[in-house]
């Protein structure tokens, strides 16, 4: 099968229609879409994504300084979000982590 022409016909006409006139399984060209990086959902041909999140992995800390910080009410919120959903870490692990990134993008 060739890649364009099936993501033209794909354009214009549905699934069944194509598989039909390309004389195929309509699975056949769900498996070759994906098998290039594609996937047919709604009449639509989409790029699949890489959908795995990013790890995190906070240095080792051998020895935590506490110290009061100020911050804005809303990032705050979304930062007890997210450190709720990342409870597998110690929050001074994940702070250590974005405080480091941050001094590494902005030297």
């Amino acid at each position: 099968m060739d890649l364009y022409k099936v993501t033209s016909y794909l354009k214009v006409f549905s699934l069944n229609h194509v598989a039909q006139g390309l004389q195929v399984e309509p699975k056949e060209i769900l498996d070759f879409l994906k098998h290039n990086g594609l996937l047919y959902v709604d009449g639509e041909v989409l790029t699949i994504l890489d959908l795995e999140p990013p790890t995190l992995k906070p240095p080792d800390v051998k020895y935590v300084r506490r110290r009061s910080v100020g911050a804005d009410v809303a990032t705050l919120k979304k930062w007890d979000r997210f450190t709720n959903m990342h409870d597998e870490y110690k929050i001074y692990e994940l702070i250590t982590l974005a405080l480091t990134e941050f001094m590494d993008k902005y030297k």
